[in-house]
């Protein structure tokens, strides 16, 4: 698999006094979130990438990684590429990324897609004021990110089977993130899958975290956490975030502004 590209966000804007802010126009309001909305998936996947008891690396294994909310801006790759060059990877003794996709989709349409989708934001980030590579060797460059990225494509759907092909190459990591970002409907099968062929017994290496709306109502989400916890997931390491909380929380972060300006004596803004 050939190399992709990445973004930081911009320095959170301090709090400051200079008196209310403006009421927010009928266009700002019914804007889609900005690229602040990273935020919250970005400390989702540093959630995950706490110290392992082992020594040995980590592996990030990503199912959906050619969908909508994977390449879209504020994305999942946006997001794990942030984690990368803030540094995070690195203080958890490095992570290599393994991607999970089936047939017809190609290696070739993964590298292109991803660059298509990052490389404007990295080209942003270096004009950034605030923007600073962390990474050990001080290389954020989307060549250096895709170094440690490999695809397994499986012809069909079947979980249990790619699971069992992928575990030679998953071997010798401490820990093993599986990311779902795809449909609720097959959560189960594949945490099942990861586990029974990846998680070592007790050794419990598959954490499994889900970014996505779990069904439209309580009932609908409980099948699908007792779902993954019957697929042998300890409640430890599971994580999940629902990121239609976040997208409509950052669609009405400015009225929320307006409203809690005047009575704060605060406003948001560059001091």
């Amino acid at each position: 698999l050939k190399p992709m590209p990445i973004w930081l966000t911009s320095p959170p804007k301090p709090l400051s006094r200079p008196g209310p802010p403006e009421p927010p126009s009928m266009a700002a309001l019914m804007a889609p979130p900005a690229r602040s909305s990273i935020t919250t998936l970005l400390a989702f996947v540093l959630i995950l990438l706490r110290p392992s008891p082992s020594s040995a690396k980590d592996a990030f294994v990503f199912l959906g990684a050619t969908g909508d909310n994977a390449l879209r801006p504020s994305g999942v790759w946006q997001g794990v590429y942030e984690a990368f060059a803030g540094g995070d990877f690195d203080k958890v003794g490095g992570v290599d990324i393994h991607v999970a996709m089936n047939t017809p989709h190609t290696e070739q349409e993964l590298h292109d897609k991803v660059l298509g989708s990052l490389m404007p934001l990295y080209a942003d980030l270096q004009k950034e004021r605030g923007w600073k590579c962390q990474t050990q060797d001080g290389d954020c460059s989307p060549a250096r990110f895709m170094r440690d990225i490999s695809a397994n494509i499986w012809p069909g759907r079947d979980a249990g089977a790619q699971a069992a092909n992928m575990t030679p190459s998953l071997e010798g990591y401490g820990r093993i993130t599986l990311y779902l970002s795809i449909p609720p409907a097959v959560f189960g099968k594949w945490s099942q899958a990861a586990v029974e062929h990846w998680g070592k017994g007790e050794q419990h290496r598959v954490h499994v975290a889900v970014e996505k709306p779990f069904g439209s109502n309580s009932s609908d989400a409980r099948q699908i956490h007792d779902e993954l916890i019957s697929a042998g997931v300890p409640e430890t390491n599971l994580h999940l975030v629902d990121h239609w909380l976040n997208f409509f929380m950052n669609r009405h972060l400015p009225l929320l502004r307006s409203l809690v300006g005047p009575r704060l004596s605060v406003s948001w803004g560059l001091a």
